[in-house]
């Protein structure tokens, strides 16, 4: 069944893709931001308060976050967004088998259903959908926020704090979650969520040399305070 699942999937996310490249629609605005952001960091250009590939593509998320990209700005970006968008792809098939997974392995009524990644598909579908038209990174901090779940669950309170903190130098909107670990007493969590930040902030010095990265930074909080402003 998992093996159908994955090549049903495939197929999809693949026709998709065809069909938005027939309709001139297979553009990923997000990911175009993330692909030339990596590229400004990696060339020493401006990386806030420009827009990349259409006007409102600005981006707003830590220097860090521009690492993983690195690899595939080394790509032509016809090339490397093909290749994400297999790696969204394969993370969609992977995330609903290991979510199915989990609750059939947590339920002993669930044993012999074998159509949960069906369904868990389908509940995320438009979610989904939108991470393959956009090439956006928020599947991929999902699962990362799973395996916080996940790690908590297991009482790795360290790891669940790292991983936490490495998707905060993604998206900030997660400190939502804090006062929820602060409650709960995952002090450890929270400990090394921010000694994650800490360490993920001076990062990209390695590439763009301390006082500009220095000054990036100051930057990121500003686009942060700005995109704030902007939201009210």
């Amino acid at each position: 069944m998992h093996f159908r699942f994955a090549i049903a999937v495939a197929a999809l996310c693949l026709s998709y893709l065809a069909l938005e490249w027939h309709n001139g629609r297979a553009q990923m605005a997000d990911f175009r931001v993330y692909y030339d952001a990596a590229n400004a960091l990696v060339n020493g250009d401006v990386l806030y308060g420009k827009a990349f590939g259409v006007s409102s593509g600005f981006y707003k998320y830590s220097p860090f976050a521009c690492l993983p990209f690195i690899p595939l700005a080394l790509l032509p970006y016809e090339v490397a967004s093909v290749v994400y968008y297999i790696l969204v792809t394969t993370a969609i098939i992977f995330f609903s088998l290991r979510v199915s997974n989990d609750i059939v392995g947590n339920s002993k009524e669930l044993n012999h259903t074998n159509y949960l990644p069906i369904l868990v598909g389908i509940f995320l579908i438009d979610h989904l959908e939108r991470e393959l038209h956009l090439g956006n990174i928020n599947l991929f901090l999902l699962m990362m926020l799973y395996q916080v779940y996940k790690k908590l669950i297991d009482g790795k309170e360290i790891q669940g704090g790292i991983l936490y903190g490495l998707i905060l130098l993604f998206k900030p909107h997660f400190l939502l979650l804090l006062p929820y670990f602060v409650w709960k007493k995952h002090l450890k969590t929270v400990l090394f969520s921010g000694a994650t930040i800490l360490v993920g902030l001076a990062v990209p010095a390695a590439i763009s040399g301390w006082h500009a990265n220095t000054d990036l930074v100051a930057q990121w909080f500003k686009a942060i305070s700005d995109h704030n402003v902007a939201l009210q």
